[in-house]
């Protein structure tokens, strides 16, 4: 009886193994998230001069800080998600905190109003600006050691591009500074800091802004408040930035434009479908892995027991009878002449 050679199973597993792997990367992304970069903006630092971070500042870490007067540090995070993953919650450590004893820091997240680079302390001329249209207040856990962000009104085509505002404290009178006061260093950010759901998300090259919605891509005069619902207060006030008009708002460079703009050029062209050449070539794959098999022969049949060896009905071939002999000992033979 004939047998598969194990060499060709080895390649027509290889072949099956290659789809399947194909096929998962094809139909599904299963990283979760990405750390992008992350970096920080001091006010004591401008104009050419840059002063040391405070050393409660860890190395690559970041520095929210808020005075009456307004921020005098500022933040930004930047993580990608991948194609399949939704409900981002953002939880940053915290490396140290003071805060003022008469109120609890008041920090949001806002999506980024303008394009930054870099890592690390920046100058405070080049912060981007805030955009706190819809901004998600951060929650500080009970033990203190860290803040959390249900970033899913932010995030924008699976791109998570925050700064992290200190804000004013609502109820001060009139012509009392309303900021709120307190520095709060954290640990750098890396990618287990975003946790995120997975589920349906569409590959489609049209553009949704973030929830609650944004009805234009230019600066909203109306500022817009995030409930995280079991993560906020249910009494919390909605956010108003600590920072100077000049850091408010949203300009060309801002991600939501960016990719607004990408989106429409997009729409233009024909996208191509990677999912279908991805699935032809599986297809293909598992062709090869089928030809590899079947090239092997099928064994003839044969009998079993007390028949084996006795030649089956119809197992020698048919011959066709040719004339054999001379004169009239001529007649139709059928194989090689008789020995004399």
């Amino acid at each position: 009886m004939l047998r598969p050679r194990p060499r060709r199973l080895v390649v027509a597993g290889l072949l099956f193994v290659g789809a399947a792997t194909m096929a998962g990367s094809a139909w599904g992304d299963g990283g979760g998230a990405t750390f992008d970069t992350a970096a920080w903006w001091y006010k004591a630092s401008q104009k050419g001069v840059t002063v040391p971070p405070p050393p409660n500042v860890p190395d690559g870490g970041l520095l929210v800080q808020g005075q009456p007067d307004g921020a005098s540090a500022v933040a930004a995070v930047r993580f990608r998600l991948a194609k399949d993953q939704t409900s981002p919650i953002l939880t940053l450590s915290v490396a140290d905190e003071k805060a003022s004893p008469d109120s609890p820091p008041v920090l949001a997240a806002c999506l980024a109003g303008s394009a930054w680079s870099g890592s690390g302390e920046q100058q405070w001329e080049s912060a981007p600006k805030s955009d706190c249209a819809a901004s998600v207040q951060g929650i500080e856990a009970d033990d203190k050691k860290s803040y959390t962000f249900a970033l899913t009104p932010l995030l924008v085509d699976n791109l998570l591009d925050v700064v992290l505002v200190p804000g004013t404290v609502q109820g001060r009178p009139d012509g009392f500074p309303a900021g709120s006061s307190f520095s709060i260093a954290f640990v750098k950010p890396t990618d287990a800091s975003l946790t995120t759901t997975s589920g349906f998300s569409s590959s489609s090259s049209s553009f949704t802004p973030p929830p609650p919605p944004i009805t234009d891509f230019g600066a909203s005069d109306v500022p817009l408040s995030f409930d995280a619902g079991s993560l906020a207060p249910a009494t919390s006030a909605p956010f108003t930035a600590a920072l100077p008009a000049s850091k408010q708002g949203r300009t060309a460079t801002a991600p939501v434009r960016r990719l607004a703009t990408q989106a429409n050029v997009a729409a233009t062209t024909k996208p191509l479908n990677d999912r279908r050449g991805i699935a032809a070539l599986i297809l293909l794959l598992g062709s090869l892995a089928a030809m590899f098999v079947n090239r092997e022969p099928v064994p003839a049949p044969r009998r079993l027991g007390p028949l084996a060896g006795r030649a089956l009905a119809g197992d020698e071939p048919t011959v066709a009878a040719e004339p054999g002999g001379l004169g009239r000992f001529a007649k139709p033979r059928v194989g090689s002449a008789p020995r004399l």
